[in-house]
């Protein structure tokens, strides 16, 4: 059994790691959106592609296999003819696997921070070199999503549901995106959050705004260089692969979801890059996460960044707490989750997405998904 979905920001990967299953986004420039109907066509910034959840990742995989063929081919000849790497995807070579537990723009929780420490070690035991990373720049990474994901002011969505009644987890999203690139919502409630120490919540709301012709290029520019960076800060590593967090958090209530976007920062960063990127199931909650909230996040952002962290926060370099209605929203999350699915994301360089594949199927046999 099969589920398609479009991601643009973790829309496949999300809903996969919140209930138990397994998600991949592939990378775009190797599956047709021929025919697809969205609010983001047109949206060239972001790796924004169709891809599947599943059971299992060999089911995932499967519908891979015929995607990257020449049924695909056949139909629509702008994707390129890059057939499924059989040998990458079951190749038993050791690998080189980065591994980080938070990004520094906001903390993973303790259950989501555990699943990747569980994941490392599954992978140890195999044999593969698990080596710590830190995303490169992570602010500047963010910043650049929020600056392509709502380029046009949010003008298309709202048209898209114009006179439709809405559910209450997009209400708050749609009032953000009437707010973007009015004076009040790129400069005076920033302004308002920054003196409230909510310098997260204040960097996603000025980047909403609509983009002139020429800041957009400007901003696809530096996207090219990110990716530069970033591609850059693995190979110094020579990394294969990367695991970390799938989200900040376990499955909220729905009426969450509306104004906790930015806890899918863990998502977000691989749609900029256009990295092929997966989810698969990786144990449940357990009461030692949930007692372990009584410290987040300093405890978090002092597993990945050492004793020295605030001098990180200080320099801007990473957020520390900041406070503000995110992360009450996944303090309130966590309370209760025991015996909630957690999950691993996957991430491979460019096109390598059976090496990903190949990764998350590890995983899922460790795990005993």
């Amino acid at each position: 059994v099969l589920g398609l979905g479009s991601d643009v920001g973790g829309s496949i990967r999300v809903p996969a790691a919140f209930c138990g299953v397994v998600g991949f986004k592939p990378s775009s420039l190797r599956v047709s959106m021929k025919g697809d109907i969205n609010a983001k066509v047109g949206q060239s910034g972001l790796g924004m592609v169709l891809g599947p959840m599943g059971r299992s990742v060999g089911a995932v995989a499967a519908c891979m296999r015929v995607w990257y063929s020449p049924w695909l081919w056949e139909r629509d000849r702008v994707v390129p003819r890059l057939p499924f790497d059989e040998a990458a995807y079951a190749s038993t070579s050791k690998l080189t696997i980065g591994y980080y537990t938070s990004d520094g723009f906001l903390a993973a929780s303790p259950p989501c921070a555990s699943a990747v420490i569980r994941a490392r070690d599954a992978l140890a035991a195999r044999g593969h070199a698990l080596v710590e990373f830190q995303p490169p720049d992570i602010l500047r990474g963010m910043a650049l999503f929020y600056d392509l994901l709502t380029a046009d002011g949010g003008e298309l969505v709202r048209a898209w549901l114009e006179d439709e009644e809405l559910d209450v987890s997009c209400k708050m999203f749609i009032s953000d995106m009437a707010l973007a690139g009015t004076t009040y919502g790129k400069k005076v409630v920033p302004m308002i959050c920054r003196d409230k120490g909510w310098h997260r919540v204040a960097l996603v709301l000025s980047r909403l705004q609509q983009l002139t012709t020429s800041e957009l290029w400007r901003r696809q520019a530096e996207r090219y260089e990110y990716v530069q960076a970033f591609t850059a800060a693995m190979r110094r590593l020579g990394l294969d692969a990367i695991i970390c967090p799938s989200q900040a958090m376990l499955a909220p209530d729905p009426a969450v979801v509306s104004y906790t976007g930015t806890t899918m920062c863990y998502t977000q960063l691989y749609n900029l890059l256009d990295f092929p990127a997966g989810c698969v199931p990786a144990g449940k909650c357990r009461q030692q996460d949930v007692d372990a909230m009584q410290e987040w996040p300093q405890s978090e952002l002092r597993r990945q960044f050492g004793e020295g962290f605030e001098a990180l926060v200080e320099e801007g370099r990473i957020f520390g707490e900041q406070g503000d209605a995110v992360e009450d929203a996944v303090r309130d999350c966590i309370k209760g989750s025991v015996g909630l699915p957690c999950a691993v994301q996957v991430a491979a360089g460019p096109y390598d997405d059976e090496v990903c594949l190949r990764v998350m199927r590890e995983l899922e046999g460790a795990f005993g998904a």
